[in-house]
């Protein structure tokens, strides 16, 4: 307010008053000086809100870019300037054209004026008869042409025998009235379709719902001539509404349905998000009719007790609230190794077999597992992840020595990744981060002896001092080589995986002959010597290299190898996978379902049918053999196949827990547990599709009229909004319609 008056005193000044001319100018610059850098941290703030963990990738020119285009279109629900009424300046438009392959403009043609306007033809007076013709207009009424100009057309129209053959006209449906409902019924399909499917955009891109109070605008305003986007009406309320109560609601019930239907095992994990909120995650395992094995959200649900009875009755009161007939159809449960989910005493587990006796209970197999490597590497030297660590640190707290740590890189000649942190729970991304300290080994080994000769850190000679020791490669080698048999993956071949573990240092002919529970691989006696042992192709290579060069000893080589075999033979029993298990047997004829199994085996003469080929294609050939009679040639065995749908891990809860966080950002802490669950549901209908690609079916459009309906007749909108005007147009509608009957 101060600076305009100063600038209106200026502007009124005469040419005499030139002191005091220069007086304002004196006071303009005194209030331009800056006062605070709240205006910095505000910016700083937009950079956060712009580079998130998804988009942390940005370059600087491209941040500075969009901030620059941000400053230009101060969006936002108060503000009277968005992406929708934004007039781009004349000098933008230059750059445009000057950044662009812009085509070369075409020649105008010649401009050659024409005798009959079309406009002529939206007259009230000519609506309806009059057309173009080769001589200048037809009357369609009298089947005429004439040659003349509006006027003609005009005294056309007054004639009395075109009077009387319009008039008779009008009382007859021309084939466009016909087919006009049908036209206007494929234009609000298509309205329809067109909005779920911007709102399936929201969900699959993990956007917040108020994007769509400017995406129709700003569609219609790109697209001006556009039928379906100047009628699309699809806000935030609306938005919401079809991901939660129509693509979530479809994908919810037809799991429910699946369930109801056929044997399913449930896989359970919590977490607590953003928003302090703990969640429990049921999975479902299940087999299609093609014989295809789907990890499937069913639900999330808002834990408030985590024990045992009250995860029990947080699920039981699901299954019976959706009349899944769990006791019957659920066949195996899956958790990690909580004592309120896997309890010897009293665990969720132990509940459920109370209603289930028979069924099939298995820890995580990823859970497990990392447990054992965790218990395994306690064997080897604590300085090997204690230097995962303070690499991790001392790079990446500071851009300074970022931006150093790329100089060595490029003289390296090696990729500029970043380094990894080894989480302690992120148990899956342990082994990403050992191969990519090995990868960065050369430059980072130059870079810490660099920053002990300049910057004199402590921390820096710690990261030399344990890099200078020989054997931190080797170990960090050696748990790159182990970490790559991954037996959690391949559980149907663990057999096979175990025996070649015990490989690497248990003699191969005290193994030739025997099954694996009869191998003693804690015993001494059948142990390879320590010349013998194998620690993988890249560290017995670096042994002879460091022993030929003198940097170690034998006696070391022992030590170390020794530490490997004790990280071997720590391995404890993976149990027998033969076991049987009742519960996918049951109410099934033992004998009969043998009597299949040894026919498949010898069966011949069936083509492409072979034993090498994927799971779900072998299965699904076997199912459609037939017998002569067209009957199915291997019924029992079809059954339990379909039964086999047994957890093995809970990663899959892992995963969904990965998608809460991306969707339940800082900046959508507000989204309730039912909002969530569909949102995750409308993500799980688009995996295998994208956005504008995936075809809703008509059971989509039916819950799609069924909560406009809804949305009309309690809150008077067709558009799921609200209003009275709306409301008493619909009461005025259904007056005339009791009116007519």
């Amino acid at each position: 307010m101060l600076l305009s008056r100063w600038k209106i005193k200026k502007k009124g000044l005469d040419n005499e008053a030139e002191c005091f001319t220069e007086l304002c100018d004196f006071a303009l610059n005194i209030i331009s000086l800056p006062h605070s850098n709240a205006d910095c941290e505000r910016i700083f703030s937009s950079v956060n809100c712009i580079k998130t963990k998804l988009r942390s990738r940005l370059l600087t020119e491209t941040v500075s870019g969009l901030l620059h285009t941000k400053q230009c279109v101060k969006g936002g629900r108060e503000s009277d300037l968005n992406c929708v009424n934004f007039e781009p300046t004349k000098c933008m438009y230059q750059k445009m054209a000057h950044n662009t392959f812009a085509s070369p403009q075409k020649t105008k043609k010649p401009y050659y004026r024409q005798k009959y306007n079309a406009d002529w033809e939206n007259d009230e007076r000519f609506k309806g008869w009059l057309s173009i013709s080769p001589f200048f207009f037809h009357c369609k009424s009298c089947d005429v042409d004439g040659s003349a100009g509006k006027s003609e057309i005009e005294k056309h129209s007054n004639g009395k025998k075109h009077v009387k053959l319009l008039n008779s006209c009008k009382n007859q449906q021309s084939l466009t009235e016909l087919i006009t409902n049908s036209t206007h019924a494929k234009l609000e399909n298509t309205i329809k379709n067109s909005e779920m499917h911007l709102a399936a955009f929201i969900a699959e891109h993990n956007l917040p719902y108020t994007t769509m109070e400017h995406l129709p605008k700003l569609i219609q305003k790109v697209c001006p001539d556009s039928k379906v986007a100047l009628k699309i009406k699809c806000g935030r309320t609306k938005t919401e509404s079809i991901v939660t109560n129509v693509i979530g609601a479809v994908s919810s019930s037809n799991i429910i349905e699946l369930m109801k239907k056929n044997k399913f095992s449930i896989i359970i994990d919590e977490s607590t998000d953003r928003s302090a909120i703990k969640h429990m995650a049921v999975i479902a395992r299940i087999v299609d009719d093609n014989l295809l094995v789907h990890d499937e959200l069913v639900t999330l649900i808002e834990v408030e007790k985590a024990s045992a009875d009250g995860l029990y009755n947080l699920i039981v009161h699901f299954f019976i609230e959706n009349n899944i007939p769990y006791k019957h159809n659920m066949i195996g449960y899956a958790g990690d190794g909580a004592n309120n989910m896997m309890g010897k005493t009293h665990s969720l587990a132990t509940n459920l077999l109370k209603d289930i006796p028979d069924l099939f209970i298995m820890k995580c197999i990823c859970h497990s597992f990392h447990l054992c490597a965790s218990y395994s590497c306690l064997q080897l030297p604590r300085f090997v992840e204690d230097f995962a660590r303070n690499v991790y640190n001392y790079l990446n707290n500071s851009p300074k020595r970022l931006i150093e740590y790329k100089e060595f890189q490029a003289f390296c000649n090696i990729k500029p990744h970043k380094l990894l942190y080894p989480g302690q729970t992120r148990w899956l991304s342990l082994l990403s981060v050992v191969n990519r300290i090995i990868e960065q080994y050369p430059a980072l080994k130059i870079y810490f002896t660099s920053a002990v000769l300049e910057d004199k850190v402590m921390n820096a000679q710690t990261v030399l001092d344990t890099m200078s020791n020989p054997f931190n490669l080797l170990y960090l080698e050696f748990l790159g080589f182990s970490e790559g048999i991954k037996i959690h993956l391949v559980y149907d071949r663990i057999g096979t995986l175990y025996k070649e573990i015990l490989n690497c240092y248990i003699q191969s002919e005290y193994m030739k002959n025997r099954k694996l529970y009869e191998i003693e691989y804690k015993n001494p006696r059948f142990y390879l010597q320590e010349n013998n042992l194998y620690c993988g192709g890249i560290v017995s290579a670096n042994i002879c290299s460091l022993l030929k060069d003198k940097k170690i000893t034998a006696s070391q080589v022992s030590t170390f190898k020794n530490r490997c075999l004790m990280f071997e033979s720590e391995i404890s029993s993976l149990g027998s996978l033969a076991s049987q298990l009742p519960i996918l047997t049951k109410n099934i004829n033992l004998d009969d379902l043998d009597r299949e199994w040894r026919k498949l085996k010898i069966m011949e003469g069936v083509d492409d049918l072979n034993i090498n080929m994927n799971i779900s294609t072998f299965w699904s050939k076997v199912v459609n053999i037939t017998k002569s009679d067209d009957t199915k040639m291997f019924p029992l065995l079809t059954v339990v196949i379909k039964n086999m749908t047994l957890p093995h891990s809970s990663a899959c809860v892992e995963r969904i827990f990965s998608s809460v966080n991306l969707i339940k950002t800082k900046f959508r802490n507000r989204l309730n547990t039912q909002n969530l669950i569909r949102l995750l549901h409308a993500k799980q209908v688009l995996k295998d599709y994208n956005c504008f690609s995936y075809e809703f079916s008509k059971e989509y459009m039916v819950l799609f009229n069924k909560q406009i309906k809804r949305r009309f007749i309690m809150n008077g909108s067709p558009g799921f909004g609200g209003g009275a005007v709306c409301w008493r147009a619909f009461a005025a509608f259904r007056i005339q319609i009791s009116d007519c009957c």
